[in-house]
């Protein structure tokens, strides 16, 4: 005696058994949307994490860049301080070496005038005694 929906009215528990499959099915299906979510959120932290770390890592790498680049910078300058130190310290050396030739030449050339005055005044004195002797 087939009634409605196809079960047999005799025996009931079986209508029971597929509710209680339903419910399991509805059961298993929530929990595998449930565990879906769970990997798309730790899917997306896993994301959130790298990108970060990705940034720190670009953060890090920029600042290591520009302590280079000012270490580099440091010592082009110390570099360029050095060479104008020696630039400046070889021109005072020339100006030094110039400046004492000139003081050598000068003197020399008051002594040889100062010794050509005395040969001038020892001709004249001979020159005078000459004459002395002459008259």
């Amino acid at each position: 005696a087939r009634g409605h929906g196809g079960q047999s009215e005799a025996a009931p528990e079986g209508g029971q058994r597929e509710r209680t499959a339903a419910a399991e099915g509805k059961r298993r299906r929530e929990e595998h949307e449930a565990a879906h979510r769970e990997r798309l959120k730790r899917a997306e932290a896993d994301k959130r994490a790298r990108s970060v770390a990705k940034r720190k890592e670009e953060e890090a790498k920029r600042a290591q860049e520009e302590q280079q680049q000012q270490r580099e910078q440091e010592r082009k300058r110390a570099a360029e301080a050095h060479s104008e130190a020696l630039r400046k310290q070889t021109q005072a050396r020339i100006k030094a070496e110039r400046e004492r030739e000139r003081r050598e030449k000068e003197e020399k050339a008051v002594r040889e005038a100062e010794e050509k005055q005395r040969q001038k005044e020892a001709d004249a004195k001979k020159a005078q005694e000459a004459a002395d002797i002459a008259r």
